[in-house]
Parts: C-alpha cells; structure tokens; sequence
C-alpha cells in the first residue's frame, strides 16, 4: 500500500512561521515606535514657537499688552493682569523667555527605558507600584496614565528648603507672613541618587517623608510637622504636629486633609498640584492645551510688594500641557473637581483650578520651578514657590523658596521620627 505523505504539517509548519515573523516584526516596530522622552514642541510646531518668540521673547506684559497673549494664560490670570488692583497691586507683569526643553538624570533616563516597556495598569492601579520609577506611560492616552507620570516625579528625590509663605487680604493690604525648614525625602521611584528606584531598608514600606519646623511669626516658633505617605494606596497617610507652646505632639486626623492650611488657599491635597494617592480621583484627558507657564524662573528676579497679592517678574514660556480633569471618588470631598495642567516633558502640575461644590470656580493654584544642581552634579527641578489665588472671595497666598540644598541628599531614617519631631524645638 502506498502511503500518502500529508501536506496539513509543512502548511501548519509554515504558518506557524510566518505568525511568529509576524509578532517579531510587530514587537520590534512597536519598541521603535516607543518615544521615551517627547518634548512639548519638535519639528514644525517648534519653528512656529521660535517664530513667536521671536516677536514676544524677552517682553513684559501687562494690563498694555496682555489682550495679545490672553490665549495662553487661564481667565483668571488675564483678569488680574488686567486689573491689578483686583489683588491691591498698582501694578502686575512677568516676562515672556524662549522655550527650553528639559533636561532629565540619569536615574530618570535608566528607569523610564526600564519600566515603560512593562508598564500597565490594572484597572486604576498600577502594576508592581513600588518598585517603578522614571516616566513610564511616555505617550500616555488617558488622564491616569498622565497622572502616574506626575507620580513618579520626585523633585529630585530629596531636598532641603525654606521657604517663606504670605497669606494676603487685597481688600485691606494686611499680610500674615510665615517661614519654615522642611527636609522631604522619597523611599521609592528615586531617580536621582542611588539606590534607585527604592531605598533597601524601609520596612514600614513608606513612599515619601516630610519634616517640617516653623521659623516664624514668633508664635508659632518651633511647632512641627512629620508627614508620612505610604506605597500602599489604601493606607492613609500619617501626620503628627508638635505644639511647642503646649510640649504635646497631636495626630492630625485623615479628616481634616481637606481644611484650608492656616488660612491660605490650600488644603494638604494641594501640595505640589496633587499630595495623595493617584487613585483617589477618577480622570478625564481633556487635550492639550498651550499656556505661559514658569519652569526656569530665575528668583532673584520675582518681586513682591508688600500688601499684594501677586509676584512681579515671574519668567513665563511656552508648554504644551496634558490638561487632566480630576474628581474624588469619595463624596463631600473640598472640591468637586480639578484641572491640572501638567508639563508633558517633566510632569510637573504647573498650574491647576479648582471647583467649589456648588460648581463655582474656587481657587487658581499655580506651582513654580526652578532647575537646581544635585549633590551629584546633575539637574532637577525643584519648587521655586507658589501662586494661589481664592477668585471666588478675593484672597491670596503664596510661598517663594528662599534657600535649597541638599538636593538628593539620603537623609538618615532618624530624622522622619516623632522622636526627631520633637528634637526640633530643642
């Protein structure tokens, strides 16, 4: 009997091939595709931005000019500028400077090309959360992509500051002025010192650490502040607040998270854009949007009048911003929602509005920053201060950082102690 040699596996065989030439192929031009690192302007959309500066760069603009530019400035920051006295100012300017793309350290080049790859999401939370750092959703397509890129900004992983905070009544020029030293450290996502991404040895498994100790008014001297942020997203944060007057150290409880800090207009949320766990809200990406906004600001060249409630010669440029609309999940929340708009290379929240529950425009937080040296020689960009205007009943207050060191710095686990809280005072 002759045997019939079967076609089906050379067919099988072959198919099989081309499927897994196929997924290559498609693996390799999805990795090359991949951008880990993609400015807020490039190619034609970067000359059409040095053609503007050309004509814009290096001017002041004022309630003269600002019409001109009002497209890329929020309405409350045209209202002001065009009636500086709104905030008792006789005057209100910044400066229009070129465009300077970041620059990013080594750790943040490492663990971006590390993690973006691996990076996903399962449902709002992200996969192996502790140990990812650098920019890992480079090209993000929804808003909680975007904000875990602003998750893993540290700041430069550690610094010390002090900075210089005023709360203002425009209506009456009175000023309650208030300075502090605060040290801030991250466990984990570190891109800027080693060990990155985690320090080894934390095992009460913290995120980020803050000690704070007020200098002034004269009251509140030596009063602190120990805040603790853990990984585990559903774990509220911890905070402890020396009273030194009284020599007693009171738990601040996770309810009072939303009560305004000292009569400015921030809540503890409102920390650097955003202060707690990026799961908390639900998120909309809303587009781009292009706005003058501060990312290199010289501070020897911001002023302040006494009795105002806005800064004079802030440096503004050009950033194309996510704008990302955020709301509680939980109900009764300070805000019933939020838009940040975040640079797309650092992932800062540069500026942000904010909603009362009644749906009424609230507040207009605007974060500056500057770029500083590390201990290691690389750059970061750090907080140069805060604008934060309450539009709605006519306040301000603002912090402008007076002093910053020891940026990177692995502060001891010691100095995130209630133990070292108290110290402080003595």
């Amino acid at each position: 009997m002759i045997q019939r040699r079967s076609t089906a596996r050379p067919v099988l065989k072959w198919l099989f091939c081309v499927l897994i030439t196929l997924i290559f192929v498609s693996s390799f031009a999805a990795a090359a595709e991949m951008r880990f690192f993609v400015p807020s302007y490039e190619g034609d959309g970067l000359k059409r931005v040095r053609e503007w500066e050309k004509i814009w760069a290096g001017k002041r603009i004022d309630k003269t000019n600002v019409g001109q530019v009002k497209d890329f400035l929020l309405e409350s920051q045209v209202k002001v500028l065009k009636d500086p006295a709104y905030m008792n100012a006789k005057e209100y300017w910044f400066e229009i400077v070129p465009y300077r793309r970041a620059v990013y350290s080594r750790g943040q080049i490492a663990m971006t090309k590390k993690n973006a790859p691996v990076a996903r999401l399962e449902g709002d939370m992200l996969v192996n959360y502790r140990n990812m750092a650098g920019f890992i959703f480079p090209q993000p397509k929804t808003g909680i992509e975007v904000m875990y890129n602003f998750d893993m900004q540290t700041r430069g992983d550690s610094r010390w500051e002090i900075p210089e905070g005023y709360v203002v009544e425009p209506r009456t020029g009175l000023v309650r002025e208030q300075s502090r030293k605060r040290i801030e450290m991250f466990w984990s996502g570190r891109t800027f010192n080693q060990p990155y991404p985690n320090i080894p040895k934390n095992p009460k498994d913290f995120r980020r650490t803050l000690m704070s100790k007020l200098l002034s008014p004269a009251d509140f001297v030596d009063n602190g502040i120990l805040e603790i942020k853990y990984n585990e997203p559903e774990r509220e944060d911890d905070e402890w607040f020396w009273m030194s007057r009284f020599r007693r150290i009171r738990r601040i409880s996770q309810a009072q998270r939303g009560d305004n800090i000292d009569g400015t207009e921030l809540i503890r949320d409102d920390t650097d854009g955003w202060y707690d766990h990026i799961s908390r809200n639900t998120y909309k990406l809303l587009g781009r949007k292009e706005l003058l906004l501060v990312r290199h600001q010289d501070m020897s060249k911001a002023n302040w009048v006494k009795g105002t409630g806005v800064y004079n010669g802030l440096q503004r440029e050009r950033v194309n911003t996510f704008e990302v609309e955020a709301v509680y999940k939980k109900p009764h929340y300070t805000y019933s929602k939020q838009v940040f708009y975040i640079d797309p290379e650092q992932w800062n929240i540069l500026i942000k509005k904010c909603w009362d529950e009644d749906g009424n425009l609230w507040r207009v937080n605007e974060n500056l920053y500057m770029q500083r040296k590390t201990i290691g020689g690389e750059q970061a960009y750090v907080p140069a201060g805060t604008l934060n205007w309450d539009v709605y009943g006519r306040h301000a207050s603002f912090n402008l950082i007076k002093e910053v060191k020891d940026i990177g710095k692995n502060w001891p686990s010691s100095t995130f102690t209630v133990h070292y809280l108290q110290k402080l005072a003595y």
